[in-house]
């Protein structure tokens, strides 16, 4: 992603965390994001939690 629209993010206050692919996931507040199509299947499994959070806070 740097090399696309990284410096974009920068200047708009976005901190990229990951420098490598490693299929690493981060979520902050309701954003979730993973470094890479590495990441799909533990995206998946972050954003099945974070739906059950959200569900049981009805």
């Amino acid at each position: 992603m740097p090399w696309f629209i990284g410096e974009r993010l920068r200047e708009a206050g976005v901190e990229i965390l990951n420098d490598d692919i490693t299929g690493r996931t981060h979520q902050d507040r309701k954003l979730i994001t993973g470094d890479s199509p590495f990441a799909s299947n533990n995206l998946g499994k972050a954003a099945a939690r974070a739906l059950i959070t959200e569900a049981a806070a009805l």
